[in-house]
């Protein structure tokens, strides 16, 4: 059992897997689930064979178990897509996972295991300090060049570079207790060892804090705070959280207007600052209050900095693992449970084993399923990249069939149904659309809009859902009837999710100018300026609305902070250059004095572009197709 233990916890930070999207968290969670079912697997078999069998009950045993129930309580009261909430890497089966592994083995770590897992733990940790020095350097990019993902400087095992210094924080206790060991023992190799590792450790973050601001990316703790106090706003979020798997909700939500005004704001979160803002933001007061529960095992001096990392660094799973490891060597046993079947009694052993293998193999299912529905997704992109359509479609029916409950998958292979039908559409118009191409177009059509709505309806409060809903009623208002008034229904709906996102204004606005609603077009560009105020493309837009009527003024100013904001020296900033020329001669003489102090004012290259979110060549077809009801977004999906 310890050697489970110990290879779970040494394995986990150091998987990764190239075949699925992400090749970091699938495979790390599959295995920490995998390592605790094993163990579980293990414990059965103890209670077989001996009739009875030892649980610790610790600091750390209370904590993971506080969160495990926690967590289970958020997935009824608050989840939605209660399936996908246990998937997620830091729901209930997370949780539970990691409560098995001390509650099931702490007893059994003794100091020989214990100095094996520190040992492992610390190798462990150099091997991904050493390669994240390498890939900064560009050294792994010369060693496989044909590697794709290792040309990133940016690169590390452990999946998240932000997580990278709090490695070298959370390990700060082992290494103090084997560098006493090494002095007490005078053993001089032992203690180089350590300050070899010490070396190792340090110089990763070092080279971390030379990373481009643009290779670190992740949440400010300030808005992570914001997020966080904005999702208490109702009295059951506040308790119970906005829901396990609905972060990226709370975010859109949650997040300040000063974010658009950064680097990161189009950006959308998926996870909080740190695991004590997600934690709170995604269980509320009962996910904060087991992570305090779970931080007393560490507030010895020695366990400080294990203390600070456990509340303020990045959600990660190799962090937990290594989290998780430290409890295991320096948590005290505070009591050992012994739970035994009488021998009168013993017909409940083969009953007990039932019920525990039961649970495990419905585990390694449900993991297993997760993980090959994955795999399959990952076949179905590398199929697309390759243009074979027939074969991503196939797949990606794959991988639903595999895991009905991922939103993700639905967004994805409501796309594909929606490009093939585009395809079919584009290629029918050189020529007259026959009556089979109609209804392939039409079949095609219905199912990408049951998907999307499939999507919205599993995550109603999903902002990808409703934009991908949105976007597609957008792109068939010239194939069938009534999408135009359905993409507007979609947009609001989307804005209601993301008030401060300025990209879904320019979106919405550009629907709503296609349909000859200049005044509300107008008045969308107008909040998405209001909201970003460097975004080239909604002053562009605004200044094109002032020339149609002829407001000449307004359309030089927003031209001027068009200008101010758009990439430069780029045909987008001649165009602009161009047409403000075009716009002051219109102009008073005081006018264009007032536009030219403007123009004097030094800028800033913000990189903003000319670039509509919306395709400038849409499908087309006629007559329209006319779609049923259930098309519409107020409607239930059928399959």
């Amino acid at each position: 059992m310890q050697a489970v233990v110990i290879g779970t916890l040494a394995l986990i930070p150091l998987v990764f897997l190239p075949l699925t999207e992400d090749m970091f968290i699938p495979i790390k969670w599959t295995l920490l689930v995998s390592g605790s079912l094993a163990v579980l697997f293990l414990w059965a078999i103890r209670l077989a064979q001996k009739g009875e069998v030892h649980i610790t009950v610790s600091k750390a045993t209370i904590g993971f178990g506080a969160l495990f129930v926690f967590s289970l309580v958020t997935l009824f009261v608050a989840s939605k897509n209660r399936i996908e909430a246990i998937l997620d890497p830091f729901g209930p089966a997370t949780w539970i996972s990691l409560t098995l592994l001390v509650v099931c083995c702490t007893h059994s770590f003794g100091d020989r295991s214990k100095r094996a897992l520190s040992w492992i733990m610390l190798l462990t940790a150099s091997i991904i300090a050493i390669s994240s020095i390498l890939s900064h350097l560009d050294l792994l990019k010369t060693v496989a060049p044909t590697v794709a993902f290792l040309a990133a400087r940016s690169w590390t095992p452990l999946g998240n570079i932000t997580a990278l210094p709090w490695l070298a924080l959370v390990l700060v206790p082992i290494l103090i207790k084997e560098g006493d060991d090494a002095l007490k023992r005078r053993d001089a190799i032992l203690l180089i060892c350590v300050f070899l590792v010490a070396v190792i450790l340090v110089a990763s973050v070092s080279f971390y804090a030379l990373l481009p601001a643009g290779e670190r990316i992740s949440l400010p703790f300030v808005e992570g705070w914001r997020v966080m106090t904005q999702s208490w706003s109702a009295p059951i979020q506040a308790i119970f959280g906005v829901g396990i798997e609905n972060y990226m909700s709370a975010f859109a939500q949650g997040r300040s207007t000063a974010l658009n005004t950064s680097a990161l704001w189009n950006i959308r979160f998926g996870q909080g600052s740190s695991l004590l803002f997600h934690l709170a933001t995604t269980m509320g007061l009962s996910g904060l209050l087991g992570l305090l529960l779970l931080s007393r095992s560490f507030l010895s001096p020695r366990n400080s900095p294990l203390f600070i990392a456990l509340l303020l660094a990045p959600p990660s799973i190799p962090l937990l693992s290594f989290i998780t490891g430290v409890a295991l060597v320096t948590s005290a046993q505070e009591k050992l449970l012994t739970i035994r079947i009488p021998s009168h009694l013993s017909w409940m052993r083969p009953a007990a084993v039932l019920v525990v293998m039961a649970a495990a193999g419905s585990g390694i299912y449900l993991a297993g399923r997760a993980l090959v529905s994955e795999l399959t997704f990952m076949n179905s992109l590398q199929a697309r990249a390759s243009g074979d359509g027939k074969t991503t479609y196939e797949l990606q029916i794959a991988a639903l069939d595999l895991n009905p409950w991922s939103t993700r998958i639905h967004l994805a292979f409501s796309q594909i149904n929606f490009d093939l039908a585009n395809a079919i559409a584009r290629s029918a118009n050189k020529q007259t659309v026959n009556e089979q191409d109609r209804q392939t177009i039409t079949t095609l059509i219905q199912q990408a809009i049951r998907e999307a709505k499939i999507a919205t309806n599993i995550a109603p409060q999903n902002i990808l859902a409703w934009e991908n809903l949105a976007l597609l009623y957008q792109n068939l208002t010239n194939v069938a009837q009534g999408a135009d008034q359905w993409a507007v229904a979609a947009y609001q709906r989307a804005i209601i999710l993301d008030p401060t996102n300025p990209l879904l204004r320019v979106s919405f606005a550009t629907l709503l100018g296609n349909l000859g609603d200049t005044d509300n077009a107008f008045t969308q560009f107008q909040n998405a300026a209001a909201l970003k105020p460097d975004y080239a493309l909604a002053h562009y837009s605004l200044a094109k609305i002032y020339r149609e009527r002829q407001q000449y003024l307004p359309e030089a100013l927003s031209l001027v902070a068009a200008l101010r904001s758009v990439s430069k020296r780029t045909e987008d900033e001649a165009q602009v250059e161009t047409e403000l020329e075009t716009a002051k001669t219109h102009l008073t003489d005081q006018e264009r004095a007032q536009i030219d102090q403007l123009l004097g004012i030094p800028t800033q290259d913000t990189a903003s572009q000319l670039t509509s979110p919306i395709p400038d060549n849409p499908p087309q077809l006629k007559p329209k197709l006319e779609l049923p009801s259930e098309s519409s977004p107020g409607a239930l999906p059928q399959r």
